[in-house]
């Protein structure tokens, strides 16, 4: 009998922790998916501390995509490793604009 407790006990744990990981998505941040992402038809998606990473594959890449609350696109990221920091991205094409107009002093 102890058993049976026990192990009702552990799959009624289980499936409330299974409900608490799948968090509803603002719709905020699903329109700002698939504005970027329209094809896309299989995606699952995570509650990255403040923000929601989705992962999916498109055209046979696996990709990770992370918004924040607003909708932004935070981070881009694929299987190959390849790492895109929106915001750094952005700040690095300022630079580079703002080198071009200055002159080099010899």
């Amino acid at each position: 009998m102890k058993v049976l407790v026990f192990l009702l006990s552990m799959i009624f744990l289980i499936s409330t922790s299974c409900a608490q990981e799948s968090e509803t998505i603002p719709d905020v941040v699903q329109k700002a998916f698939k504005s970027k992402y329209p094809d896309v038809k299989d995606v699952e998606w995570e509650k990255e501390g403040p923000d929601y990473e989705a992962e999916f594959e498109k055209d046979g890449v696996q990709m990770s995509v992370v918004f924040d609350k607003n909708g932004k696109i935070v981070e881009v990221e694929t299987e190959d490793g390849e790492h895109k920091n929106e915001e750094n991205d952005s700040t690095k094409a300022e630079i580079e604009n703002d080198d071009e107009g200055e002159e080099e002093d010899d």
